[in-house]
């Protein structure tokens, strides 16, 4: 109440709008990415905040999980790297962090989930590139995965795949100095 005697409201703050609007997000992202809705979802979610890195999320394993060929699946780069981008802006200081036992049981559970979604997008795109076989964008993304701190090592698939490609690089290297 102020002086007069009537109620005042509080107005939300741009974060809280932010906050309201990204929840909405995760209801969005329920659901079966190779449906057909599955777009319409991620155009909403979209439009809804384009800051955010799930309606880019959507859109790429939308992608990703409907091609038929290679022309479809080369659909789902730019919004998988997007939402890389956009993940890293939001999310990036947990990907630096490491949780112990007591803290994930002590409600740091959600960082651990982030971390998983981060490893599940990332490794979406190394496959994805893999498949196009573009090897130098693959290779670029798994060294990016390798940076970050994950609780889990995850990145046993990433090492495999730098692994496999350092030696065929190598071997291809050795056939064009002996021919």
């Amino acid at each position: 109440m102020d002086s007069s005697g009537t109620l005042q409201f509080a107005t939300p703050t741009v974060a809280e709008a932010q906050n309201r609007t990204r929840r909405n997000h995760r209801q969005l992202a329920l659901g079966v990415y190779n449906s057909a809705e599955a777009y319409r979802r991620a155009n909403q979610a979209q439009h809804l905040d384009s800051t955010y890195y799930v309606g880019y999320l959507i859109e790429g394993y939308h992608f990703s999980e409907r091609a038929e060929e290679l022309s479809g699946l080369a659909k789902a780069v730019p919004p998988l790297r997007k939402a890389i981008d956009l993940f890293e802006k939001d999310f990036g200081r947990l990907l630096k962090r490491r949780i112990d036992g007591e803290a994930i049981f002590g409600g740091a559970w959600r960082d651990l989930l982030k971390q998983l979604d981060y490893y599940d997008l990332s490794n979406r795109l190394i496959n994805t590139y893999i498949t196009l076989e573009q090897p130098d964008s693959a290779y670029a993304a798994s060294r990016r995965l390798l940076s970050k701190n994950l609780v889990f090592d995850f990145s046993v698939a990433a090492l495999d795949f730098l692994a496999v490609f350092s030696i065929a690089n190598l071997h291809q290297r050795k056939i064009r100095f002996s021919a």
